[in-house]
């Protein structure tokens, strides 16, 4: 009996490797079939599905608003066209200050002249309302307008830079002189004072802009952004040009923010609450409300 059972365990395992093949083609071919099915199924629910539509989106409403914003400057009593530069230079989010989605537009070629900032905020009980902020880098006469009638005309510009004491040799290789302003950018920390508490903000790993000022001579700028969040509150500029480094920060936030190097305060400015706004700042802004469908 034992024997009788040996064989047919062994018959019964030659039979099952003779019919392997048989069955490996036959599973192949069912998996084939049901991949078949699967994928006719999921191109059936594809074209049953209704397109989604992005004429509500906070991106397209943003998107929307900055197509009507017109830009000129006047340069050497000279009027031109300043166009907004696309893609946007950042897009960004602020759960604890209920943004929905923000965007950063940069005018103008090489180190930007202004940008405009929009976010879309929501609080309970409120309508949405798309906020715009305006900062003017240049000393040259701009105008702009956007929103709903609003004209903006800057008297001068937020930036003014500062010689950079660095350690750092400015290097005639460009590439190089690229790791350098990432690493002269670690040395600076930013915060802001916010409803009472002061809030430490986080610098961006990469910047948001690079620029260059004299491609002959490799001169370069980039900017960096201190966010809470992603949601940009301080920017920074860097460049070298002249064989140094100089520096200089601005705003993007309505509180009072502070800059350090090395722990040193180098820069601050008060809230715009104590400033107050108006259309010929260097920075300002203003909010209308819009129908929007966060998706």
């Amino acid at each position: 009996m034992v024997e009788e059972l040996a064989f047919l365990s062994r018959a019964f395992f030659l039979d099952q490797v003779n019919e392997m093949p048989k069955i490996r083609i036959a599973a192949t071919f069912a998996l084939i079939i049901l991949g078949i099915q699967i994928e006719q199924s999921s191109i059936l629910s594809a074209q049953d599905e209704p397109p989604a539509t992005l004429a509500d989106s906070p991106f397209q409403v943003m998107q929307d608003a900055v197509s009507r914003v017109q830009a000129r400057s006047l340069e050497s009593g000279t009027a031109k066209n300043l166009p907004v530069n696309k893609p946007p230079i950042l897009r960004f989010g602020d759960a604890t200050r209920k943004t929905i989605d923000g965007v950063v537009w940069s005018l103008g070629e090489g180190r930007p002249k202004a940008m405009v900032a929009m976010e879309l905020v929501t609080k309970d009980f409120e309508p949405t309302v798309l906020s715009y902020e305006f900062l003017c880098l240049t000393d040259d006469k701009i105008v702009v307008t956007a929103g709903p009638g609003w004209t903006w005309t800057p008297r001068s510009s937020a930036l003014k830079f500062k010689t950079l004491p660095a350690s750092i040799p400015v290097s005639p290789s460009k590439l190089v002189r690229q790791r350098q302003i990432k690493q002269l950018a670690q040395q600076f920390s930013a915060s802001e004072f916010h409803e009472g508490e002061d809030y430490v903000l986080r610098l961006l790993t990469n910047p948001i802009v690079r620029y260059v000022i004299d491609d002959a001579k490799g001169d370069m700028g980039a900017i960096f952004a201190f966010s809470n969040g992603t949601n940009p509150e301080v920017l920074l500029f860097i460049e070298s040009t002249e064989s140094r480094w100089q520096y200089g920060f601005v705003r993007m936030c309505g509180a009072s923010p502070t800059a350090r190097l090395d722990g040193e305060v180098v820069w601050s400015e008060p809230s715009m609450t104590e400033l107050g706004s108006g259309w010929d700042r260097a920075y300002t802004g203003d909010v209308h409300p819009v129908n929007v469908t966060a998706k």
